[in-house]
């Protein structure tokens, strides 16, 4: 959280070094078993990498794929299945 609030303030919210820390923050949360919590972590790690590379950046849909998939762990699969919907109907699939 340190981490997170340090890039922040000095780099500023579109920084790719914010993502990564959002991304470790989810695994740390999810070995917890806190999966929740870490979807959230990764729904802010996508949302920001695709302000910064844009929606259909490789990166930005390996996040959107992490954080649909850490919904299915959290068992909140119907909204993990609307996402995927989603997804496609923009054009991806989950194997691109």
């Amino acid at each position: 959280a340190r981490a997170y609030q340090g890039y922040l303030t000095y780099f500023g919210p579109f920084h790719p070094g914010l993502i990564y820390i959002l991304g470790a923050r989810s695994d740390y949360l999810g070995r917890l078993g806190r999966h929740g919590e870490a979807a959230e972590e990764l729904l802010q790690a996508w949302k920001t990498c695709s302000k910064i590379h844009g929606a259909s950046h490789p990166n930005t849909l390996e996040w959107r794929r992490y954080y649909i998939d850490r919904l299915m762990r959290a068992g909140r699969e119907a909204e993990a299945e609307r996402e995927r919907l989603r997804m496609e109907a923009d054009g991806h699939s989950m194997d691109d």
